[in-house]
């Protein structure tokens, strides 16, 4: 499941390796995603999606980024770090992408008391 999980990290490192022209951006995105999962979290907070847009338009990003921190949430999960996992859930249920939101919002209905 890692080996999945990697292969679709990586190609989520692809497309925005591709997508990003600035050298300064390109630097900050490949230290974001070498940083770990808390780098890659605070990325997409609202804060850093404000100041850059065009990072939520995508929707091939925004389903990586779900279905990323959905498998985190379901890690946490299993690790019983029942909060963080449901701080994450809470993020991934506002999603654009229906499928990742749709699965969080059960996973959320199921661990909140």
């Amino acid at each position: 499941t890692s080996d999945v999980g990697s292969e679709a990290l990586e190609s989520a490192i692809e497309r925005l390796k591709s997508k990003i022209e600035d050298p300064a951006k390109f630097q900050e995105a490949e230290e974001l995603y070498s940083a770990g999962d808390d780098s890659l979290i605070d990325a997409f907070s609202a804060d850093a999606l404000n100041q850059n847009p065009e990072w939520g338009e995508d929707p091939d990003d925004e389903a990586d980024v779900a279905a990323h921190q959905l498998e985190l949430a379901e890690n946490y999960l299993d690790m019983g770090m029942i909060q963080t996992a449901i701080e994450l859930l809470q993020r991934v249920s506002v999603s654009p992408d229906q499928a990742s939101a749709e699965k969080a919002r059960a996973l959320l209905d199921v661990h909140q008391s």
